[in-house]
């Protein structure tokens, strides 16, 4: 059993099924990315996960300990969870947003101590904004609050983070950013991330960097294809899920020859 377990999971939306007896597995310092058509249920089954959202049917296991056994301190203490989008009315800083993440580890009532203050910094440093720590997350554009809030989830050292497409507001730079920041952050420490997103490329760009990654692949309201990268990811399968015609290529060290995978 992996660190995190969701078994034959079901949640509907009043008449409307989302998801249906769905399972997963998540490994020790492995890499999941969750992909699928808009409405598939990526977003649900994490809401399930944290327990924003009341599943009807199934379960799921954190290290093998139902999560309905956790008090919500103790779950985040396991998860930590970075939403698509987040919005703030009180202007804290980007370090203070940073430094909730610290929250689950501190004692009833008690402020952050100088070591939770560095933690958070680490955090910003580890995603190349350091400079982002005394502006006002109201004044940050969209994409710059989502580096943000992945910094938090990073201070908050979970063994499992959760990412709801977090470069979906992000230029090219900053997705590479992003994606090389889980990359170290999974080969140093060897947490787990789970990772919904549009983009194929990023599970073919862990299983490329070494990691253990896995393609998780909605459709009809279960994971219908799931494992490496490389087997999952084939012309087939993304056109079944996604109903489009695709190519998929390889290219050689040099980024030069173009071949079919």
């Amino acid at each position: 059993m992996g660190v995190l377990s969701v078994q034959k999971l079901s949640f509907s939306y009043e008449e409307r099924r989302v998801l249906g007896r769905l399972d997963l597995e998540v490994g020790e310092g492995e890499v999941v990315v969750l992909l699928g058509p808009n409405g598939c249920g990526k977003t649900t089954l994490l809401d399930c996960i944290i327990g924003y959202r009341k599943y009807q049917a199934g379960g799921i296991r954190i290290y093998g300990k139902r999560d309905t056994e956790y008090t919500a301190a103790d779950k985040a203490k396991r998860i930590a969870y970075v939403p698509q989008a987040c919005a703030s009315m009180f202007p804290f800083t980007a370090l203070q947003i940073v430094l909730m993440g610290r929250t689950p580890h501190l004692k009833r009532l008690a402020s952050p101590s100088a070591e939770d203050a560095e933690i958070a910094r680490q955090a910003l440093r580890d995603l190349g904004i350091e400079g982002f720590e005394g502006r006002p997350f109201t004044q940050l554009s969209g994409g710059e609050k989502q580096l943000v809030m992945i910094a938090r989830a990073i201070a908050q050292d979970a063994q499992v983070i959760l990412l709801d497409e977090p470069t979906s507001s992000l230029d090219v730079k900053n997705e590479m950013r992003v994606l090389r920041c889980v990359k170290d952050l999974v080969k140093k420490t060897g947490k787990s991330v789970v990772l919904a997103t549009h983009q194929p490329n990023h599970a073919f760009y862990f299983e490329n960097e070494g990691l253990r990654a896995k393609a998780a692949m909605f459709a009809g309201g279960t994971i219908k294809y799931c494992g490496i990268p490389s087997d999952v990811l084939t012309e087939e399968n993304i056109g079944d899920v996604y109903s489009v015609n695709c190519a998929v290529l390889q290219y050689d060290s040099d980024y030069k020859a173009v071949v079919a995978r």
